[in-house]
């Protein structure tokens, strides 16, 4: 479903050597790539909108 709907997945998987602080960080990098991906969309949609005028 990610793939064929371009939908960011991020899969955690826990056992009892799993750190805070990797999970932290995972999580961390996840929100990055979903802002850094609302902001290609819409500096994408500006110059959609830009070009049309």
């Amino acid at each position: 479903v990610s793939r064929d709907y371009n939908i960011p997945v991020l899969n955690i998987s826990l056992d009892e050597h799993s750190g805070e602080a990797g999970f932290l960080t995972r999580v961390e990098a996840f929100i990055d790539l979903l802002e850094r991906r609302r902001v290609q969309r819409m500096e994408k949609a500006s110059l959609l909108e830009a070009r049309a005028i």
